[in-house]
């Protein structure tokens, strides 16, 4: 009964979890991309350079997505090894 009452709670948080990452995702790209056009066309910032730092931006927020991945993924792992072995 509590594995269930677990299991239900982390698949509810995992629902409204990936959209907003999702969101966070995309916005950061929008505003890097916004700011960054600026640069480009001031001359002060070359197109590759925004497009590196959009990448490294990237890499970012998807290890935060993996360390939230992994933690859910924990949830379903410490309850099945509380689960008696015959």
């Amino acid at each position: 009964m509590d594995l269930t009452k677990t299991n239900l709670f982390v698949n509810r948080c995992m629902t409204f979890m990936m959209p907003i990452m999702m969101l966070i995702m995309n916005g950061v790209s929008v505003a890097i991309i916004y700011f960054g056009a600026h640069g480009v066309d001031n001359g002060t910032m070359q197109v590759g350079n925004m497009m590196a730092f959009i990448q490294y931006a990237m890499q970012i927020i998807m290890s935060f997505d993996d360390l939230y991945d992994f933690h859910y993924a924990s949830k379903g792992k410490r309850g099945s090894c509380r689960r008696p072995y015959l």
